[in-house]
């Protein structure tokens, strides 16, 4: 339990009280480099992307907002598009897939598929447009369970203790080792974290690991099974920023991918260059 507790404090970033809103206005846009751009570079960037990566703060409902917005902007585009989503597990797929095809209604599928909280609110709109779309949505999270795992019993823990059937819900094993920058990225965050005395930071680096590999490889079969279609993925921020998480184990399970970063903030942060290829402000959008 306490271990499951820590991962979910960890792993996510800080929920945002930011207020909805019906209007569109202009909204702040910066590159790499910290330069201001327009929204259309987001676009003229994915136009010739394999991947792009949503990194967002939970909870922010104006980020929400955008999200919903690029994916009509991709549909008024004409861009194909499959969503992958942190927000739903591997082993729920089938039930994604299920009421994607219209075979069961939708009170059904919240019930099985273990939806975030706020689901309504922050990402229905999401798998709606999706599966108005005729889009595919990936369940692209390894099972939190297995997370939890390692999380208290370390790496090691994935081969020593689970059934072989669980294998089909992990990425491939042993997991490439995360990159001296990606391990210093994740101390530095836990270092301003309070001591509980729980899991260890070692297991809470694999533990990071785990998720990050299995997003990363359910992205690179989503773009292998729906080849020319831009995949969509939709994660916390910190899985996505400063080229470590997801985009260094993309480079590991499919190094041809052409991926576009993009994360949204509340507040455009101080050290923004290098974190993202764009990073966008949350407000209302034009």
């Amino acid at each position: 339990m306490l271990a499951g507790l820590l991962l979910a404090v960890l792993f996510s970033f800080p929920t945002v009280g930011v207020a909805a809103s019906d209007s569109v206005g202009a909204v702040n846009v910066v590159d790499r480099d910290g330069s201001p751009v327009s929204l259309d570079a987001i676009f003229d960037a994915a136009a010739s992307a394999d991947v792009l990566l949503l990194g967002e703060f939970h909870g922010d409902t104006l980020g929400h907002q955008f999200q919903h917005h690029v994916l009509q902007r991709l549909i008024a585009d004409g861009r194909p598009f499959v969503l992958s989503l942190e927000m739903f597990e591997r082993d729920v797929q089938l039930v994604v897939d299920e009421y994607l095809a219209g075979h069961i209604p939708e009170d059904q599928f919240l019930r099985n598929s273990r939806p975030w909280p706020h689901y309504e609110r922050d990402y229905r709109p999401l798998v709606e447009t999706a599966k108005a779309n005729g889009s595919a949505v990936v369940a692209a999270n390894v099972p939190r369970r297995y997370v939890n795992l390692v999380a208290r019993e370390g790496a090691e823990a994935l081969t020593e203790t689970i059934f072989h059937a669980a294998s089909r819900l992990l990425p491939t094993l042993p997991l490439p080792e995360p990159s001296a920058r990606y391990q210093r990225q994740f101390r530095d965050r836990m270092a301003g974290m309070p001591d509980h005395g729980g899991p260890s930071v070692d297991n809470l680096m694999a533990a990071q690991v785990l998720w990050d590999a299995g997003m990363a490889e359910s992205i690179a079969l989503s773009a292998r099974r729906h080849d020319g279609a831009l995949v969509v993925h939709v994660a916390g921020a910190f899985h996505v920023e400063g080229d470590g998480g997801i985009p260094e184990y993309l480079g590991y399970y499919a190094p041809a991918l052409h991926v576009v970063t993009v994360t949204v903030h509340p507040s455009l942060p101080a050290d923004s260059p290098g974190l993202a290829d764009f990073i966008v402000e949350s407000g209302t959008l034009q």
